[in-house]
């Protein structure tokens, strides 16, 4: 949950998925549709996705053990690079170097690298970088150290340099917010018209593939199957690389039109997991 989203925001989160899922088996028993419902809101649904193929992967094939080594958690769905190394090194004390958002951050500071920290040989150098600098014992503590140096004190904007341990050493700490370089990616901006099509109190849902597998959502408006009535509001929101502007209106299907999904009242909506800007709409009708 803590990948690309603060911790702020997880705990609430966190502390409604533990009473879900105690444990691995009530995981791997759980329908992917009630996974995503949990994970609603905090966005990037593959990490849901994974965690339950990580949960089914756990209890058919490891007896409900996860393994310690840094090779064996590679090999296991969802877990990358830093997730590996983070469940060994704070988890089982293994001898394994991480790098996030924080420890980038506080290693471009340190090190005053003016190098552009988005692209793949940059990171590389600071993983080579982070496995030199590990200490001999106590590598959970030490990368835990590294994390929460970023998160409190070395932050994105108004870092407490005054009573930050490494003072002595950052080469960068006479101008820290120089610090990560990063070229900003160019957004592609996309337009999108969903459909809110009501029969009596039930509204119209199909449901969703691909990235939106698992979800419900208000179909997209389709001129040879609807009537467009009228607009009912604008969502902005941000996917990837992408900002998307959503229209959604009212609308009829045409005589003899058919559009696969489910009517649904408001309570049975309230209940299916959707996205967030399909959220939005429902929270609005």
């Amino acid at each position: 949950m803590l990948q690309q989203t603060q911790v702020k925001t997880v705990i609430p989160y966190f502390n409604r998925w533990r009473l879900s899922y105690p444990d691995w088996d009530r995981l791997a028993q759980a329908t992917e549709q009630s996974v995503l419902k949990s994970w609603e809101g905090l966005g990037y649904y593959s990490r849901a996705r994974n965690l339950h193929r990580l949960a089914k992967t756990i209890v058919h094939n490891l007896k409900g053990e996860v393994p310690s080594s840094l090779a064996e958690l590679q090999k296991l769905p969802g877990i990358g690079r830093y997730t590996a190394g983070a469940i060994a090194s704070l988890a089982f004390n293994q001898k394994a170097p991480l790098v996030d958002g924080n420890v980038i951050r506080l290693f471009s500071r340190i090190f005053a690298c003016a190098q552009n920290v988005a692209q793949p040989k940059v990171i590389a150098e600071f993983w080579h970088l982070a496995e030199a600098l590990l200490p001999q014992r106590d590598f959970g503590i030490y990368n835990e150290s590294l994390m929460e140096l970023g998160a409190l004190l070395c932050t994105p904007k108004k870092p407490q340099c005054s009573i930050c341990p490494l003072q002595s050493i950052c080469i960068g700490k006479k101008s820290p917010e120089r610090y990560p370089y990063k070229e900003k990616a160019r957004s592609e901006k996309r337009e999108e018209k969903i459909a809110i099509v009501k029969n009596k109190n039930k509204f119209r849902l199909i449901q969703g593939t691909k990235r939106q597998r698992g979800f419900w959502l208000f179909p997209l408006f389709n001129p040879q199957l609807m009537n467009w009535n009228k607009t009912m509001g604008t969502l902005n929101y941000g996917f990837t690389k992408y900002r998307i502007t959503m229209n959604y209106g009212e609308c009829l299907f045409k005589e003899k039109a058919t559009v696969p999904g489910k009517w649904m009242s408001l309570k049975e909506i309230d209940a299916l997991p959707l996205p967030q800007a399909h959220r939005r709409i429902a929270k609005g009708l």
